[in-house]
This record gives C-alpha cells, sequence and structure tokens, in this order.
C-alpha cells in the first residue's frame, strides 16, 4: 500500500532538515574550533574486524568526508548511498524553501515518497555485495 504523506508532515520534515543542518554546523564549527579529529574518537568497524568483510555502512564516513571536500566520484565510490541521501537532502530543502518563500504560489516543493527509501535501501545492499564480492574474490580492499 502506497501511503501519502500529508502536507504537514512534508513540513515536518522540511523543518527537521533545517535542525539537521544546524547540528550538524555546530558540530563541525565546535570541532574545528576546539581542535578535535573524528579519527581520534571513531571506533572501529566490529563487524569488519570479527568477519573479514564489510558491513553496510563501511566507507560512509570517508565518503561524508569526501563529498565535503567536492571529490564526488571518490564519494560515490566509498559510498554510493552518501552522494544520493546528499542529493535527495538538497533537493528537498531548496525545493520547500522556494515553495515556502513563494507564499506556495509556486508548488515545486519535493514531496516524501517511499520510493526514495526503497532506492537508499537497494542502493546500501548492492553498495555491500559488490564491496564484499570484489573483497573475496579478488582481495579488492576498499
Amino acid at each position: 500500500m502506497k501511503r501519502i504523506v500529508s502536507k504537514r508532515e512534508n513540513r515536518s520534515l522540511y523543518w527537521t532538515g533545517w535542525a539537521l543542518l544546524a547540528a550538524c554546523t555546530g558540530i563541525v564549527l565546535l570541532a574545528r574550533w576546539l581542535n578535535i579529529s573524528y579519527s581520534d574518537y571513531s571506533l572501529p568497524c566490529m563487524f569488519h574486524r570479527y568477519t573479514g568483510y564489510y558491513c553496510p555502512g563501511c566507507g560512509g564516513t570517508r565518503a561524508v568526508m569526501a563529498l565535503f571536500h567536492g571529490r564526488l566520484v571518490q564519494a560515490v565510490w566509498y559510498h554510493p548511498l552518501v552522494p544520493y541521501a546528499a542529493v535527495l537532502y538538497v533537493w528537498f530543502m531548496v525545493s520547500n524553501t522556494i515553495e515556502i518563500l513563494s507564499g506556495n504560489r509556486w508548488e515545486i516543493g519535493m514531496r516524501f515518497r517511499e520510493g526514495y527509501l526503497y532506492a537508499g535501501l537497494g542502493i546500501l545492499a548492492v553498495n555491500w555485495i559488490f564491496k564484499n564480492i570484489l573483497l573475496a574474490v579478488w582481495g579488492i580492499q576498499m
């Protein structure tokens, strides 16, 4: 059954997107101000440590960092879900901002659809399988 998201729920997602952007910006600025390196506090991947294979999230942090440095191809290689999510986030936020600023005269705001979620899960699964096949069959480490 296809679930239709109401305009109110979509607007809640929009404001949550702004809160997420503010929180992430604050964390990055605080980390830079205090000269804190992410690698000092990151934990090793336990799945990879005990199985020797990659978990579905392996490469996500490197993809985020590559994306922040403008290296889109590298971000896709590390974890394609990150650029996919970033494109959807930017598209959602910009289109809904335009709609709100126009006083709803231009109803161009992207609406949440479950298909976006299922596509992301598909990307996650294909990426996980692909990386582990490269590792198991040809010994190619990411």
